[in-house]
């Protein structure tokens, strides 16, 4: 595996995106990926064997965390025991922070797409879950305060999606959030869905073109 593999760290000096797939592996060493590949601006996880998390904070250290601003892009594909991308409490924050776009296929056992409010994702455009048959939620409600760069969302088959914004605050008088950006919205194939949102919030669209 090229991961593995013994060679000059400047021969891959200049790849932007990097497709993996195929590997029993527990969980992604991500932190071996940054090491190798210092321009990495897309990284593609496809059929790995996940099954908590994808990222872990073993192996992290200090030098590390500068070069995690470099991705912009994350997809997983078909990983079938996936619960979450991190767990609710990680210090991996600034992996995500500068994520632009997160697309996730077929990732059946998800039940975490966007974790808590804890981890930042405000410099996400593009949202995409197709085939996540578990997720009950898209993202909390504060959270979804935090998402002021997002143009597009996109779901498909998310079959147990109850709601697209879930409340995590207690006693929630009535609130507005603005998706002040947000040009398409997709909402396909949630065959449980009951509502946008069941708590007491006012969502507006400002710029919302496309609604399926």
């Amino acid at each position: 595996m090229i991961l593995q593999a013994d060679f000059p760290q400047h021969l891959f000096g200049s790849l932007k995106q990097l497709n993996i797939g195929g590997d029993d592996s527990a969980c992604f060493p991500i932190w071996n990926v940054l090491e190798r590949f210092h321009s990495l601006e897309i990284l593609i996880l496809c059929y790995f064997s996940f099954h908590e998390e994808v990222f872990s904070m073993e192996g992290c250290l200090e030098k590390h965390v500068g070069k995690l601003a470099m991705i912009k892009e994350l997809q997983l594909h078909q990983h079938y025991h996936l619960e979450q991308l991190c767990k609710q409490d990680s210090k991996l924050g600034p992996i995500f922070q500068y994520l632009e776009i997160l697309k996730v296929y077929d990732c059946q056992s998800l039940l975490i797409l966007l974790p808590s409010s804890s981890v930042s994702f405000r410099n996400l455009t593009e949202i995409v879950a197709f085939g996540c048959k578990e997720l009950i939620h898209l993202v909390t409600s504060s959270t979804a305060k935090t998402l002021v760069q997002l143009v597009t969302v996109r779901m498909r088959e998310c079959r147990a999606m109850t709601e697209v914004v879930i409340n995590d605050k207690e006693g929630v008088e009535k609130e507005e959030i603005v998706f002040r950006k947000l040009k398409m919205l997709e909402l396909r194939d949630l065959d449980s869905l009951t509502s946008f949102c069941s708590a007491n919030y006012t969502f507006k669209f400002p710029s919302l073109q496309d609604l399926w």
